[in-house]
């Protein structure tokens, strides 16, 4: 655990860490531990909030952060639509036998922006910040992107199937991405 960590300091112009760590419904609900572990944790949380929550929030004014940091315990206890192993959401954190949780390192959040559809914040932010990977599922729900050391750009749409309404990635290329004038979700 990191020594004198103050989760009200600010990790970015607008947002403080207990933002992004206490973001989530599951959090909210059972109140479990969920502070990182790890220093680089809170660097991969604070170059999230500098290179991309910021900015976002400069521009549309404010976001509704509804995931952010997860650390073992908060993972333990979600128990579908997670894949810590890839979505960055644990930082830089370690499972019990040492190993990282996510390889790609980083971090992530989700977040929408009141009234304003999923699909133009992101678009704006693609054409405006560094990123990592950037899931996408329709206009009114929260989407995610991570910050990390890989900086993919990857785009991935989360297409719904009407036959059974499980979601299926279709990765899409920036100039694509930002020529889109709906979402075909």
């Amino acid at each position: 655990m990191v020594r004198n960590f103050n989760p009200d300091e600010k990790c970015g112009k607008h947002l403080k860490f207990r933002d992004l760590i206490e973001c989530s419904v599951t959090f909210k609900t059972l109140e479990i531990s969920n502070l990182p572990r790890s220093k680089d944790s809170y660097a991969a949380l604070e170059a999230l909030a500098v290179n991309i929550l910021d900015p976002v929030i400069n521009k549309f004014k404010k976001i509704e952060l509804t995931y952010g940091f997860a650390s073992l315990e908060l993972i333990r206890k979600i128990k579908k639509n997670i894949a810590p192993h890839l979505d960055q959401h644990a930082a830089h954190e370690t499972n019990s036998r040492g190993k990282l949780i996510c390889s790609r390192l980083g971090a992530a959040a989700d977040f929408k922006v009141d009234s304003i559809d999923s699909l133009e914040v992101a678009q704006w932010l693609v054409s405006h910040c560094p990123f990592d990977r950037l899931y996408l599922y329709d206009n009114h729900r929260p989407f995610h992107v991570s910050y990390g050391p890989d900086h993919a750009r990857s785009i991935v749409l989360m297409n719904k199937t009407s036959r059974t309404g499980k979601s299926i990635p279709r990765n899409i290329k920036i100039e694509k991405f930002i020529e889109l004038n709906n979402l075909e979700i």
